[in-house]
């Protein structure tokens, strides 16, 4: 009788821990069921650091990459950190050309 008592619990238990550690349902459009950021978001990363009309959004592994215009108004790709939201990567798209960036006057100094 003991050793049905021990099997039971155990059973009981191993289903619970495997209940936990199933992800939970992913959102629509959201890839949030690996954790890190969701796509609004990284939207709101991207437009915060000048860029705008991001498009073609998806998740790829740890990363978020998409379309947008940049601050200079050139059409670039950009990669995305998913769960620190730095931009990680970015890259001129066909017919764009990266200005180097300007200088400012505490850079002139030196």
């Amino acid at each position: 009788m003991m050793s049905r008592v021990f099997t039971l619990c155990l059973a009981a238990s191993l289903m619970a821990a495997t209940l936990r550690l199933a992800p939970g349902p992913a959102l629509a459009g959201d890839d949030v069921s690996r954790g890190g950021l969701e796509s609004g978001a990284v939207e709101a990363v991207l437009s915060r650091q000048g860029y705008s009309e991001v498009r073609n959004l998806r998740r790829r592994g740890g990363q978020w990459v998409a379309d947008a215009s940049g601050p200079r108004g050139q059409k670039v790709r950009t990669v995305v950190d998913a769960f620190t939201g730095e931009i990680t990567g970015l890259a001129p798209l066909q017919g764009s050309v990266l200005a180097p960036p300007t200088r400012r006057a505490a850079d002139a100094r030196l």
